[in-house]
């Protein structure tokens, strides 16, 4: 009698079915990501390495040229120097920050210098030295994270769910000027001239009464809380002292109860230490009074500076600015453009005379044919 042959289940066919899948689905994968590196190897290398081969002296000759002529840019420039400072706009007036900084452009664009003197408070003769005022987020993890500490302090819990701090993050991206830090920077002719805008930045939106107005509230606010809790501390400091004073005047510490109870008349009567812990809270007090006081001080300013421009600032010279390097760049990048549209052109070509000459061949049939 022979033996009977197992019979594969169900459940095995359709795991042995997954698997063969799901291999010829990474086979697949792993030809394409091969085809696609042999793609990006023959255009970006190899390619430009026959243009090379064929085409070396004029290659050669264009970069010297590009080399020497950037080495001339670089002796007959004037130099642009560059500082900046960081800024935290309050009560939402970081829109008016960035219409301010595009009217100084605008002013020094049309030349306006007296008009611009009087506005920055600096002589005209320095305004002339201007270039260019910016204005950019400072994109920063850290001040995101703490922005958003800030702004759980003043939601209720299901809001809490519905903004995670990805999503609170994103919503920043719509508009720079709602970031909670920016970046002011100027570029000058001379290096002597950013420390006297330090004065105009620091009141630059004082003279909004929008933003006063918003401003003495909330610092009313941040007073009304410093005073709560000072005098929180002050019943904190009332309370450990009638208890030192029942201590001393009405018995003794039961050692056995580790302080926490005095004995009178044979009786203990329980401390309220132990229950309130007036020392921590006392602490706890101290702490957040601190923190209050330091972002009062922060808040009475509607814009805050977080640094300074410097007496002298730095020369502003990004490698574009370095001439002998961005000419033999730009010189390369060319000639590559050149060369692969010359290399286009030579294909279609060839693609024309070919189906050209299909359709002549198939017409030299057609009349043997006839014939």
């Amino acid at each position: 009698m022979e033996p009977q042959k197992k019979i594969p289940s169900t459940e095995e066919i359709d795991i042995i079915g997954f698997f063969q899948y799901l291999g010829k689905g990474f086979k697949k994968l792993g030809k394409g990501i091969n085809k696609l590196l042999n793609t990006l190897f023959h255009i970006l290398i190899f390619k430009p390495y026959v243009f090379y081969k064929r085409h070396f002296k004029l290659a050669i000759y264009a970069i010297a040229l590009a080399f020497l002529l950037g080495v001339l840019a670089d002796s007959l420039k004037k130099p642009i120097y560059y500082a900046e400072l960081l800024v935290t706009p309050h009560y939402d007036s970081g829109k008016e920050l960035y219409t301010r900084v595009n009217m100084y452009n605008s002013l020094l664009n049309e030349e306006k210098y007296d008009q611009l003197a009087d506005i920055l408070g600096v002589p005209v003769d320095q305004v002339k030295q201007y270039i260019s005022f910016n204005i950019a987020p400072n994109i920063n993890e850290r001040i995101m994270i703490k922005t958003y500490s800030e702004f759980l302090h003043y939601i209720d819990s299901t809001t809490k769910k519905e903004i995670p701090y990805e999503k609170y993050k994103f919503t920043f991206q719509k508009q720079k000027f709602d970031y909670p830090q920016q970046v002011l920077s100027v570029k000058a002719k001379v290096p002597d001239v950013f420390y006297p805008l330090n004065r105009h930045f620091e009141t630059l939106l004082d003279d909004e009464p929008l933003f006063r107005k918003r401003r003495d509230v909330v610092v009313k606010i941040y007073e009304d809380e410093i005073n709560y809790i000072k005098e929180s501390i002050a019943q904190a400091d009332s309370l450990r002292e009638a208890i030192d004073q029942a201590i001393k005047g009405m018995g003794k510490v039961a050692p056995a109860e580790g302080g926490t109870n005095i004995v009178v008349g044979g009786a203990q009567i329980e401390l309220p230490e132990k229950k309130y812990d007036l020392f921590k809270k006392k602490n706890t007090l101290l702490g957040t009074l601190r923190q209050l006081q330091r972002d009062k001080i922060e808040m009475q300013k509607i814009l805050l500076l977080n640094s300074f421009f410097p007496k002298n600032a730095k020369e502003y010279n990004p490698w574009w600015r370095i001439y002998k390097i961005s000419f033999v760049l730009s010189i390369i990048v060319l000639l590559l453009a050149v060369f692969y549209f010359m290399d286009l052109i030579h294909y279609l070509e060839k693609k024309y005379n070919f189906l050209h000459g299909q359709q002549k061949a198939g017409k030299d049939e057609d009349e043997k044919t006839e014939a």
